[in-house]
């Protein structure tokens, strides 16, 4: 890492004490002679520039032009201010100065200055480093060693740590995803199955508590006892009706009403609002919501279904208002139909099946 100090002759004095200070934290850096050629070659290999501004060097055109060439290169500028500054110009205003101005806060800017300094910590890996290097590195590392990972990482499937055992899982994804080699993300796949075989052995394994235990540790001195039998435990709803089959009778049997009311009552206007309803609706609840994108408690689908209800008859009735005259009455039962059948298709949403 190498880090630069810039600042004029006039600020020599600041410079040399601060230069002492991080000195004493184990912070080498070097100075830049803005006077020399060679000032954009010391810009473009520093890691942290600190500049030292001051009301006489934030004018002069040789310090403003460094500082600028080196926001333009992205560089890490750090600024330290000594003095009450005239002006910042607009390529330093997203940056803020370190007020070294107040010998009180000395200390204080300078244990700021250290930390900014500080090399960023690397978090410790979760899977051994060997392996990490291998996952990091999968284009460059030979066959054998790719083969040898997938063995480690498959291994790890019976290790008690649960960050460990799914980082494990994931560095196999990543394998079995990325890999060129067929072989190897066949055995990618087969770990990532034993994975899976672990986890279920481990549920079977743990055998629940009988019903029996559960009636010996009630007291019934004040209740009867009554004893729920397995099936009855095991008999819970398991998928919403909005994911199954029967779901789109809903939307048949709307579009069915919407199109036999336009030949019965000769009103186009209304069936095509009522289709855009009970399509739109039926539409809504399995490619919106599918994916876990809605996930809504009651009264959640009540009000969205609705809402949405009323809406697309509100597109339809303007439609007939539009191409057939339709009358603000029927208009006014369009928006409550609409309404009410948003209604009824956010509670069937809520049943399972």
């Amino acid at each position: 890492m190498t880090i630069y100090l810039v600042f004029k002759e006039i600020d020599i004095p600041f410079a040399k004490r601060l230069s002492t200070d991080l000195q004493k934290h184990h912070i080498q850096h070097k100075p830049v002679n803005l006077k020399q050629d060679d000032r954009l070659t010391a810009l473009e290999t520093a890691s942290f520039i600190i500049a030292i501004l001051s009301p006489q060097s934030i004018t002069d055109e040789t310090m403003l032009a460094t500082l600028k060439v080196a926001v333009e290169l992205h560089k890490n500028l750090i600024a330290v201010r000594i003095g009450q500054l005239p002006f910042v110009p607009d390529f330093l205003r997203g940056i803020l100065p370190l007020n070294f101005t107040d010998e009180e806060l000395y200390d204080d800017m300078l244990a700021t200055l250290v930390d900014d300094l500080a090399p960023p910590t690397t978090p410790r890996p979760i899977l051994p480093l060997q392996l990490q290097n291998v996952l990091e590195n999968l284009d460059r590392v030979s066959l054998e060693e790719r083969r040898n990972t997938v063995k480690a990482l498959s291994e790890l499937r019976a290790t008690a740590d649960v960050v460990v055992r799914e980082a494990a899982q994931q560095g196999l994804r990543d394998i079995a995803f990325k890999d060129s080699d067929t072989t190897v993300k066949r055995m990618a796949g087969a770990a990532l199955q034993s994975f899976n075989d672990e986890q279920r052995k481990s549920v079977i394994e743990a055998e629940p508590p009988k019903p029996d235990s559960f009636v010996a540790n009630l007291d019934t001195r004040d209740a009867p006892v009554v004893s729920a039998s397995p099936v009855s435990l095991l008999s819970l709803p398991k998928k919403e009706l909005w994911r199954t089959r029967q779901w789109y009778i809903a939307g048949v049997l709307g579009s069915a009403a919407a199109v036999g009311h336009g030949f019965v009552a000769d009103s186009v206007s209304v069936a095509l609002a009522l289709l855009m309803v009970t399509v739109g609706l039926t539409w809504f609840n399995v490619k919106i919501r599918e994916g876990g994108n809605f996930v809504w408690e009651m009264p959640g689908p009540l009000i969205g279904n609705t809402g949405l209800g009323i809406v697309l008859a509100l597109i339809g009735g303007l439609i007939g208002i539009i191409f057939q005259e339709t009358t603000l009455a029927v208009f006014i039962v369009l928006l409550v139909l609409g309404g009410l059948y948003g209604l009824l298709i956010g509670w069937l949403a809520t049943l399972r099946t």
